[in-house]
């Protein structure tokens, strides 16, 4: 025959079993439901950067742009200027040499 003091001995075995095995599983579950949200937020986050990177990335190549064109008519005017001064400095040594500007040097 079973005594009260076996009966009560399983049902603290059993309910000692049930919570080494489900606490575990309770506790691998919650670090699983937080592992996911952050992943998740951390995707989002890596979105947003990437679009903000993508926009600075496109501001920048606009404001490379203009400074290029600018840069580039600076240069042609520049050239001009050495142009023009060359061309000063021929007339100048055509007129002192006593020779003819109109003769091919001065353009």
């Amino acid at each position: 025959m079973v005594s009260e003091w076996t009966v009560v001995t399983v049902i603290i075995a059993l309910v000692g079993l049930f919570f080494t095995v489900t606490m575990p599983i309770i506790k691998f579950s919650n670090t699983v439901a937080t592992l996911i949200t952050r992943f998740d937020n951390m995707e989002e986050s890596d979105r947003q950067k990437d679009k903000r990177n993508k926009e600075i990335h496109d501001n920048l190549s606009k404001e490379i742009a203009a400074i290029r064109k600018s840069f580039n008519a600076e240069i042609a005017e520049i050239r001009e200027i050495g142009r023009d001064h060359e061309k000063r400095i021929i007339f100048m040594e055509v007129t002192l040499k006593g020779g003819d500007h109109n003769d091919g040097a001065y353009r």
